[in-house]
């Protein structure tokens, strides 16, 4: 049990350490759009991918919360998804370091989800017998 809990707070822990790459990337279209705003005519051929990517980073962003908040409910399952699609995301919309880190996160995740498995089908059979 003390390893589970070690676990999943390594786990949480790497997911405070993505979240600054989440942050500072969707900061980044905001600040290009400023940027270019005396530029009309370029600002205008890019404003369409910059806010998608900005959605895209926020939405990221909004899912790495998320599982944050599921793993500190200890809600497990759910909280594997949700960094999974966090991470994969983040690998486009958190510097790939982020994405990197939390798919890392997801991964103790899992080995917290086999060794409890795992712990239970042993209960079950010794007390079976």
């Amino acid at each position: 049990m003390l390893r589970t809990s070690q676990t999943l707070k390594r786990s949480r822990d790497l997911i405070g350490k993505a979240i600054p790459f989440y942050v500072v990337n969707s900061m980044l279209p905001p600040i290009v759009i400023f940027a270019l705003s005396r530029a009309e005519s370029v600002v205008y051929a890019l404003l369409a991918p910059l806010v998608a990517y900005e959605a895209a980073c926020l939405l990221s962003l909004a899912f790495l919360l998320a599982g944050r908040n599921a793993l500190g409910e200890y809600s497990l399952e759910p909280a594997r998804r949700l960094l999974l699609v966090a991470g994969v995301m983040g690998l486009v919309t958190a510097l790939v370091i982020g994405g990197v880190v939390v798919l890392q996160a997801r991964r103790n995740i899992i080995q917290t989800l086999t060794d409890t498995r795992g712990q239970e089908r042993v209960k079950k059979e010794s007390s079976a017998k």
